[in-house]
């Protein structure tokens, strides 16, 4: 069992996990006491922070785990780009430790020969219009994004928790599910902070809506905690099936061997039967996992042994699998985002900062 199912089954205290997650829970709550000083300690001016001559705005969220802040960063990119804005979008490089930011929209690896991270490969490649800067330090891979680029807006992929870059408006992506997460703070839950932390938002972004709910009430939870923040909703909608070597392939009523390396692949099996699939066994690796060839020959096998129609993986992972992928025939699940509420605002706030932040200068420390 990898860490982040063993993550899941601990938050949602199930079976003989859930001892576990009562005894993990005192060092939670010393986790989430310490998130929270930390974040005191930032914002009452202790270290350091920069400050962009451009609007920067971070698409975060409080809990470990997938809750879809990569689309709601693809999708908020497209709308703004529609809008006549130039966009450049900063993401940490998981796949190094150390050395200078990489643009991403030109340059095809980092470091040797080891590519980017598959979150960074995906926003590049889903993308062409923006410019994608990524390192193992934010700040410094957006500090090279306003001096290569000249964009008119920043957006930080993963950046609530990033305090050493101030931003103008603060996005936080929510699970429908469990908005405020599950089992408390690390590592007996799933919370990254406690959720006083929303209170510094500036939208909250529901994600995951389930097809035929609404998000109402939520929002009500939301405005209790943070009456100022306006609300967006979305729902991702599946495509469609697209082979990794080229074409498109009708899910409707495919038998489906489905593997994945993200946070949430509850939500990818849902979505996939929603595209009409019949999910005959879900093989689940860690988040962020580069699969080897002979783990994919494994997969193979097991698909021809389950009878199942094709091997179905999300665009995330399809973006790693290279040439193995299109040999193989593995399919990737297309994803967009239905989003409703106060999304229309959100990118007219984006708009009007741009124009106030024409006067304000070149790079900022304080």
């Amino acid at each position: 069992m990898n860490a982040d199912r063993a993550l899941r089954m601990i938050s949602a205290r199930r079976g003989a996990w859930k001892l576990a997650g009562w005894l993990l829970s005192p060092l939670g709550l010393m986790y989430g006491t310490a998130a929270m000083l930390r974040r005191r300690a930032w914002e009452a001016g202790a270290f350091r922070r920069f400050g962009l001559p451009v609007p920067v705005v971070s698409v975060g969220n409080i809990e470990v785990g997938g809750v879809g802040k990569t689309p709601v960063t693809i999708w908020l990119a497209r709308r703004l780009r529609e809008r006549g804005l130039s966009v450049a979008v900063v993401a940490r490089d998981l796949n190094r430790r150390r050395g200078r930011p990489l643009n991403a929209s030109r340059e095809t690896r980092a470091s040797g020969t080891k590519l980017p991270s598959d979150e960074v490969m995906l926003l590049a490649r889903l993308l062409p219009g923006c410019s994608v800067f990524s390192g193992p330090d934010k700040t410094a891979a957006a500090v090279r994004a306003v001096q290569e680029a000249d964009p008119d807006v920043v957006l930080i992929d993963d950046g609530f928790q990033h305090l050493r870059l101030r931003r103008d408006i603060d996005v936080v992506v929510l699970d429908f599910e469990h908005p405020f997460g599950r089992g408390g703070a690390l590592p007996g839950g799933t919370l990254r902070e406690f959720p006083g932390a929303l209170a510094r938002a500036d939208v909250f972004w529901v994600n995951r809506i389930v097809s035929g709910r609404s998000g109402e009430w939520i929002g009500r939870a939301l405005k209790s905690i943070n009456w100022r923040a306006d609300v967006v909703t979305s729902r991702p909608v599946p495509q469609g099936l697209v082979l990794s070597g080229g074409g498109s392939v009708d899910s409707s009523g495919l038998e489906v061997l489905a593997f994945c390396g993200i946070g949430s692949p509850e939500g990818f099996r849902r979505t996939l039967e929603e595209a009409g699939c019949s999910v005959v066994d879900m093989v689940e690796f860690s988040d962020h996992h580069e699969y080897s060839e002979r783990e994919m020959r494994d997969l193979e096998e097991r698909r021809k042994a389950l009878g199942a129609d094709l091997l179905v993986t999300t665009e995330k992972d399809a973006v790693k699998l290279g040439r193995t992928g299109a040999e193989l025939s593995v399919a990737y699940l297309r994803v967009e985002l239905d989003v409703g509420g106060s999304w229309e605002h959100l990118l007219d706030e984006i708009v009007r900062l741009r124009s106030e932040c024409r006067g304000r200068g070149g790079l900022q420390g304080d």
